[in-house]
């Protein structure tokens, strides 16, 4: 299967990925609080009468075993959001046209401002985005890396936004349960539990 690489080509195709890895994970160290909080301040002045229960939802990551990178012979990822992102992978599947298997889940998160998040994510994640042959439609929310190593990023990019900016992303445990009540989810069935603290709030920031 044969995709075109929307930066890697340009700059040059034998770069090894593991570059790409660190310089990802480089960016996301150098997270600048005041850089980041004006351009969320930004996004939520523009859509700030479209923002619905403080837009609480998932970010995913999919993959699916029939979409590899040939050359590490390791999946490619799907990074997307949605308010049931086990309904969005359904959904995913059942595309005639879209993949030859079903996509699997491999992770996600809740967060609020999940749109923001995605932004961010697929910001961060540019360079190893999979570029359609036509570039004039919308690009994929493909990535030219494993699910692990997407959803290590998303987890880590969750936490600094958690941790620098808690009055714009932190959820409560109450939250997050009416959430999943709310869309007609198994919270018990579903929900890490290793993301709570012993107070029953939720716990994105800290480091394991």
């Amino acid at each position: 299967m044969n995709y075109v690489y929307k930066h890697r080509i340009k700059l040059n195709e034998n770069i090894d990925r593991n570059i790409y890895i660190q310089n990802i994970y480089n960016k996301i160290h150098n997270f600048n609080v005041n850089y980041e909080l004006e351009l969320f301040l930004q996004y939520i002045r523009k859509k700030e009468n479209n923002l619905d229960d403080k837009n609480i939802g998932f970010i995913y990551i999919m993959y699916n075993e029939y979409l590899n990178n040939q050359k590490y012979n390791t999946p490619i990822s799907k990074c997307g959001r949605s308010i049931d992102s086990d309904e969005r992978c359904e959904q995913l599947s059942n595309e005639k046209t879209s993949a030859p298997t079903d996509f699997i889940v491999f992770n996600k998160e809740i967060t609020k401002h999940h749109n923001y998040i995605e932004k961010y994510m697929h910001n961060l994640l540019d360079e190893v985005r999979i570029q359609r042959h036509n570039i004039n439609k919308k690009p994929h929310e493909f990535f030219d890396l494993p699910p692990h190593i997407v959803y290590d990023f998303l987890d880590k990019v969750i936490k600094e936004f958690v941790f620098h900016m808690p009055q714009y992303f932190y959820l409560t445990y109450r939250e997050i349960e009416n959430h999943y009540i709310k869309r007609g989810l198994d919270f018990n069935k579903e929900y890490n539990g290793h993301l709570l603290k012993n107070d029953g709030d939720m716990l994105l920031c800290d480091n394991e």
